[in-house]
């Protein structure tokens, strides 16, 4: 089974992972990117009953920074979902690694 983690975990996020899910695939780990502690989940999260409520998002596994992501042998690959401004950067981190990549951006904005 392939296991995934996302970065990023907006509405074009959660149709890919449906897409995924449907295939077999497996969603380990997310970042969204943003720190919520002490503010109130954003839609579609949920706090947790483990200790300091970390947030949590149905479907999406642990929330996991991407960096954390690269380096955990048990996710095969990331999607990479996230603003145009971080998705090169993830994309050239996964490479690096040797992690596989989905991204959804154009890597590039200029012809170097």
């Amino acid at each position: 089974m392939l296991r995934l983690g996302f970065v990023g975990v907006g509405r074009w996020a959660r149709k890919l992972a449906e897409s995924f899910r449907a295939c077999g695939a497996e969603i380990v780990a997310h970042d969204r990117g943003t720190n919520y502690v002490g503010m109130a989940p954003p839609p579609g999260y949920e706090l947790s009953a483990l200790p300091g409520n970390p947030l949590v998002l149905p479907g999406f596994g642990v929330r996991m920074p991407w960096r954390d992501q690269l380096a955990d042998k048990s996710i095969d690959a990331i999607v990479a979902v996230a603003p145009p401004e971080i998705t090169t950067e993830v994309a050239m981190a996964c490479a690096a690694a040797g992690k596989a990549v989905c991204a959804t951006k154009p890597l590039f904005d200029h012809p170097e």
